[in-house]
């Protein structure tokens, strides 16, 4: 083998190997959430915060303001309120309950 394949499958295998110990610690963080759930169950209509997706910068999730579309007994489907897709689409999506970290209840 020469000294540039070394090089080359070298620098692949650290990047596999940072890829791995990225996505360790975002299972990591998941597992934390789901332990911690929210104890508040939220109904159709309720604004819910999400935890969506790793920020960087100090805090372990980027949180989003959703509204609750669907409930079944193991997933909510949600409307984020102040999240667009990259065409500026209103995204819905259905998330597991671990990821909803507060629930602020419609006002009847």
């Amino acid at each position: 083998m020469s000294d540039f394949d070394r090089e080359f499958w070298g620098e692949l295998e650290e990047d596999f190997r940072a890829a791995r110990r990225a996505n360790e610690e975002a299972l990591r963080r998941f597992e934390s959430l789901n332990i911690d759930r929210c104890v508040d169950v939220p109904d159709v209509g309720d604004r819910v915060i999400v935890a969506a997706g790793l920020l960087g910068m100090g805090f372990p999730w980027v949180r989003y303001e959703a509204i609750v579309i669907e409930a079944g007994t193991q997933s909510y489907k949600v409307r984020f309120l102040d999240y667009k897709g990259y065409d500026n689409r209103v995204v819905e999506k259905w998330i597991h309950p671990a990821l909803v970290t507060d629930v602020l209840r419609a006002k009847k």
